[in-house]
């Protein structure tokens, strides 16, 4: 999760889907206020620029024995 460059009440959710065009990002963009809505939403080949609110932790992978 990014905070947006032009509205620091805005915030960037981004995740990959490989299944999407090939390799693809589809980010929602969230107005953070009292109510909180979504803006839009979109496709991306990369994760913009902006500062990183948030990452989600990487799950370790199970090896079997």
């Amino acid at each position: 999760m990014r905070r947006s460059v032009y509205d620091p009440s805005v915030l960037i959710y981004y995740r990959y889907f490989k299944d999407v065009l090939g390799g693809k990002y589809i980010a929602v963009v969230v107005k953070v206020n009292n109510k909180g809505f979504i803006l839009t939403s979109y496709v991306t080949d990369r994760v913009k620029r902006g500062d990183e609110v948030w990452r989600k932790e990487q799950k370790e992978e199970r090896k079997s024995v």
